[in-house]
């Protein structure tokens, strides 16, 4: 918020590291980053940018960190490498999505443990998936499995006069065969 109350006040801006007048470098134009043009130029590390995507993945953060957590994050927007005609790459400093990072997971301990915690539930939800496969694959292979045909036991024979037929049961599984005897 300090940048933004000093570029209301038409206050002069330096740079952070030089203490030169730095109101139309890149940085404090897009970002609000108090740092010349040349001192951005000498250390592109502590000034690398990181795309919204990695961002997310990197530091465990959700859309609502970047857009509604107050003050909502700068960014730039560059078109996309990997498919023209997909939505616009949005940009961010490395050093302010860590700092939100930070403010969200209660420093680097917080961010260590939210990583761990989401390496974990990945790990368990791979498990589970691999293990309804194998259900699926089981259950599958059963019904695809040939059915053995029962072969019966038949117990003691039995004559009934009034029909003049034989019949015998199964003893197995209740079956009852009738026939004639010639």
């Amino acid at each position: 918020k300090q940048w933004y109350q000093r570029r209301v006040r038409g206050d002069p801006v330096y740079c952070r590291d030089c203490n030169i007048q730095c109101n139309a470098s890149y940085l404090y134009e897009k970002f609000g980053e108090p740092v010349c043009d040349d001192c951005k130029a000498k250390d592109k590390e502590q000034f690398k940018l990181i795309s919204r995507t990695d961002a997310k993945n990197e530091f465990i953060l959700k859309d609502c960190d970047f857009d509604f957590r107050e003050p909502p994050l700068r960014y730039i927007s560059a078109p996309n490498p990997h498919r023209r005609t997909g939505s616009c790459m949005k940009l961010y400093l490395v050093g302010h999505v860590y700092q939100r990072a930070c403010e969200v997971h209660g420093g680097d301990e917080g961010i260590d443990e939210a990583v761990t915690r989401r390496s974990e539930n990945r790990e368990r939800a791979a498990q589970r998936k691999m293990e309804k496969r194998m259900a699926d694959l089981r259950r599958a292979a059963r019904q695809r499995r040939p059915r053995e045909a029962h072969v019966h036991v038949y117990g003691e024979e039995r004559y009934d006069e009034e029909e003049d037929e034989y019949s015998h049961t199964c003893t197995e599984c209740g079956h009852v065969e009738t026939y004639e005897k010639m």
